[in-house]
């Protein structure tokens, strides 16, 4: 899973939103997810292209 988390560089991917989640709940007391609970849903369709295009690069990258 950690290679997940790294193939997008600096943009994150869905993969890096439940480390984001868990970074908020134990900065911020949890205050953060619970006023922005809206945010991820629309956060990772936004991010859905990206890592779509990051898995397709990280397969045709490891073809032989």
């Amino acid at each position: 899973m950690s290679d997940l988390k790294c193939m997008g560089g600096v943009i994150p991917t869905i993969f890096d939103l439940p480390e984001v989640w868990r970074l908020n709940r134990r900065d911020n007391g949890s205050w953060f997810n619970i006023v922005f609970f809206w945010f991820y849903p629309i956060v990772a369709i936004l991010l859905l292209p990206f890592t779509i295009l990051c898995l397709i690069g990280r397969w045709i990258g490891k073809q032989p």
